[in-house]
């Protein structure tokens, strides 16, 4: 694969690729706030998602060799996310524990989630206040000033225009990786070989939404299919950390000798849920193989915009 199939977009102005790393810079900071002095589980996963989607558009707009200063945002944007990374878990953990409350009808098996959402509550405590001394010392509230600099040295001529082909070959990079985090995933199961393929599955997704949003044909269709292969994986996920979560509340030995029969409970409540963790792992490989020929880019074949699930 040597260029985008059915890509129409050649050229693009600097202001308009200026406007929508502006975009992306203004949703990132709007929720910034929410987090280094709040508490808001909702602008925790906003800034998680906009770090990732303006990174992109660092990797689209400067590829490699990149500036240093480039290269520096870009390391700012992964550290901000990887720091909020446990609170984020936290907050969809607790979101979990209480619908499996819910659930159920078993006192015991209320009382034994109980217990599993006292011990995110506090780990929950923790992670909020290492995630926001570690933030203080990333200059986050300077960050929005650093990248209009690099802004404006970028779009010095607005009127200029530049080619789109760094723009395609950052998206096929993308998707040979993909390709290759599908297979590996496949072969191996391993839960480190699935989060690396949902990894390379969001990196692909966000870089085909902002060639959309430059106004290339054909992207939305595949975007869509890759939000809902996301979504999968992300369920999938969920269900891996919470099951990490039971295991580290099992694992306190005053727990073990408090409440042995919350952790029976716990015990038979991960071991029901392997198989179906199993079934919704192979109906997340059948969804991306099934739609892997829509991704398949030639510029002599039909246009990308057919949408991939009218594929046979």
């Amino acid at each position: 694969m040597t260029q985008l199939k059915g890509a129409t977009l050649k050229t693009v102005s600097h202001e308009v690729l200026a406007r929508a790393l502006r975009k992306r810079l203004r949703r990132f900071m709007s929720e910034l706030p929410g987090v280094m002095g709040g508490d808001d589980p909702k602008a925790v996963h906003n800034v998680r998602v906009w770090s990732r989607r303006l990174q992109q558009g660092f990797a689209a707009f400067f590829p490699k060799p990149r500036p240093g200063k480039a290269r520096r945002l870009r390391r700012m944007l992964q550290r901000a996310r990887r720091v909020l990374a446990e609170w984020r878990n936290c907050d969809v953990m607790l979101r979990l524990v209480a619908r499996e409350q819910r659930r159920t009808r078993s006192q015991t098996k209320r009382y034994a989630w109980e217990l599993v959402r006292e011990y995110l509550h506090e780990k929950r405590g923790r992670q909020l206040l290492i995630a926001q001394q570690k933030l203080l010392k990333y200059d986050l509230p300077n960050f929005a000033g650093h990248v209009r600099q690099l802004l404006d040295h970028l779009t010095g001529d607005e009127s200029a225009e530049m080619s789109v082909a760094p723009l395609h070959g950052s998206i096929e990079n993308a998707w040979a990786q993909w390709q290759s985090a599908l297979a590996h995933a496949e072969e191996t199961r391993e839960a480190r070989d699935i989060h690396t393929f949902r990894i390379a599955t969001k990196r692909l997704r966000y870089r085909l939404e902002l060639m959309h949003e430059l106004g290339e044909d054909g992207m939305l269709p595949l975007s869509n299919w890759l939000k809902e292969l996301q979504e999968a994986l992300g369920k999938w996920h969920d269900r891996q950390t919470l099951h990490q979560v039971m295991a580290e509340t099992l694992a306190r030995p005053e727990f073990l000798m408090r409440e042995p029969g919350a952790a029976r409970t716990l015990l038979a409540e991960l071991e029901k849920d392997r198989p179906r963790q199993s079934a919704a792992l192979e109906n997340i490989f059948h969804l991306a193989v099934e739609h892997r020929d829509a991704m398949t880019w030639d510029a002599e074949s039909a246009p990308a915009s057919k949408d991939p699930a009218q594929n046979p």
